[in-house]
């Protein structure tokens, strides 16, 4: 029998929260026939729904052309601040990239997907921000880790395995077998999975009511062999140990 959380469900939220999404991980602010286009939505249907966000101040247009405001910072400042892991990793967050001199961040599991909640970076270190797809970045795959088989089986049917680069995992067999390794040792690997110009590095971290995965991620050339493997694993396996030790 179809589970009722996914059969009880209206359509024109979805498309909505859809074009949310297109806007979100855009570069910058995006017409009606672009987002049209992404979503493979009529014109007309893509500008009502856009036309809706703008008369509930979700979005802004300029030249016919829309972006997201500031109210969802709000609304996901008010979320954040309800995540007890979210203020306890903060300092350690800070600390990792501050020793590492590279980005580092905390990146929450939502349902089926992930959310990047929070990020630090020094000089030139890249802005790593995590696909909302688990298996193509490393504190994803960190999160399915510590997830039950059962709901990864559906978080995977879910979201699939799109490929970012030509090194994502796309079969569901070979991330069955990472996600192996990772429980083994407690830790996640992302060698230019999602970006091409980037690797990664988390370990997953969880608390009464949520599961999350604690990342440092830099330019592949500078974050690699030795740097990659051992050293920068060990600050955060470091900094989680302590912090789980914290909440005993």
């Amino acid at each position: 029998m179809p589970d009722k959380t996914e059969t009880a469900t209206l359509s024109a939220p979805m498309k909505t929260f859809a074009i949310v999404d297109v806007l979100r991980d855009a570069d910058g602010p995006l017409g009606v026939s672009e987002v049209a286009e992404q979503l493979g939505y009529t014109r007309s249907t893509t500008y009502k729904h856009l036309n809706t966000l703008l008369q509930s101040g979700y979005v802004t247009k300029s030249t016919g052309n829309y972006q997201l405001t500031l109210q969802f910072a709000d609304i996901g400042e008010h979320v954040k601040s309800q995540a007890p892991i979210y203020h306890d990793t903060k300092p350690q967050i800070d600390q990792i990239s501050a020793t590492t001199g590279e980005s580092a961040g905390l990146v929450i599991k939502c349902e089926k997907q992930i959310a990047d909640v929070y990020h630090t970076a020094v000089d030139d270190s890249p802005r790593h921000v995590n696909s909302p797809c688990f298996h193509c970045s490393a504190p994803g795959k960190a999160i399915l880790a510590a997830t039950d088989p059962e709901a990864v089986d559906a978080i995977l049917d879910h979201t699939g395995l799109p490929a970012m680069t030509e090194n994502t995992i796309t079969d569901r067999q070979t991330l069955t077998a990472e996600l192996d390794n990772i429980r083994d040792r407690g830790i996640a690997f992302e060698r230019r999975e999602q970006y091409p110009d980037v690797n990664c590095v988390a370990v997953p971290i969880q608390d009464q009511s949520t599961t999350a995965a604690v990342y440092v991620a830099g330019h592949a050339e500078r974050l690699s062999g030795k740097r990659l493997q051992e050293d920068v694993p060990g600050m955060i396996l470091s900094a989680v140990r302590q912090l789980n030790a914290e909440q005993i």
